[in-house]
């Protein structure tokens, strides 16, 4: 069985690449770093303190916010190690630092999970019980988060450097998305209005171990789709 402490928690306050493509651009200073994140059926939300007092607000998947990404309720967590990190430090820059990339969830994985086993069924144990959830894939490298990591600016054409930083963001190495909750409480038809409490140092992500995958085929520079960028 493997297991991960989790270290930061956060929530996306608002979009993270405001604006239209092609001239959309990263913007991080959305992201809120809490105290306590709290996962519903309708969306997570963050709760922290700082020299001002208490504060709460929602994270921009809810399906409640304003400007919600995701009105169909069908994300929950994303999740990322802190030898992904580590990676992509030595890779693009110390302007990589942890939780850059927007992940809800940053574990204690100093080997990182990138083309690691991270499966698509695990658990997050917290103080008041355990959450199962279900992740299809690893999410997609996008053309705005591959310019922050290179220090490039929005353009029209895409260059070489982004083509290629697509290629090597893939494989999890820009974490794993919105883990949709199988159901609460390992009890489906339990009370629909359930939240869980995550919080730093007391929570873990767990999740039984496999034989490790096939590699696949290399990908050639070039071949990884840009959406609404032409070349």
């Amino acid at each position: 069985m493997a297991e991960f402490r989790i270290v930061r928690l956060q929530i996306q306050t608002r979009p993270l690449k405001p604006g239209r493509a092609p001239y959309r651009e990263y913007r991080p200073e959305a992201l809120q770093p809490v105290d306590r994140l709290v996962v519903s059926p309708r969306g997570n939300h963050g709760e922290w303190q700082d020299a001002d007092g208490d504060h709460s607000a929602m994270d921009v998947h809810h399906q409640d916010h304003p400007q919600s990404r995701d009105r169909a309720g069908k994300g929950g967590i994303s999740v990322m190690g802190t030898g992904d990190y580590r990676q992509l430090r030595e890779r693009y820059g110390t302007h990589l630092v942890d939780g850059v990339a927007g992940e809800s969830v940053l574990v204690d994985a100093p080997a990182g999970l990138a083309e690691g086993n991270f499966p698509s069924d695990f658990s997050i144990r917290t103080v008041s019980g355990e959450i199962a959830f279900r992740i299809g894939r690893v999410a997609d490298p996008c053309v705005e988060f591959s310019r922050f990591c290179l220090g490039e600016v929005p353009s029209p054409a895409v260059s070489d450097a982004v083509r290629k930083a697509l290629i090597e963001l893939d494989d999890g190495h820009r974490g794993y998305p919105r883990g949709c909750r199988r159901n609460w409480c390992g009890q489906p038809g339990r009370c629909p209005d359930t939240s869980w409490i995550l919080k730093p140092q007391r929570s873990t992500i767990g999740y039984a171990e496999r034989p490790a995958a096939r590699p696949r085929a290399t990908q050639q520079l070039g071949e990884h789709p840009v959406a609404g960028v032409r070349p």
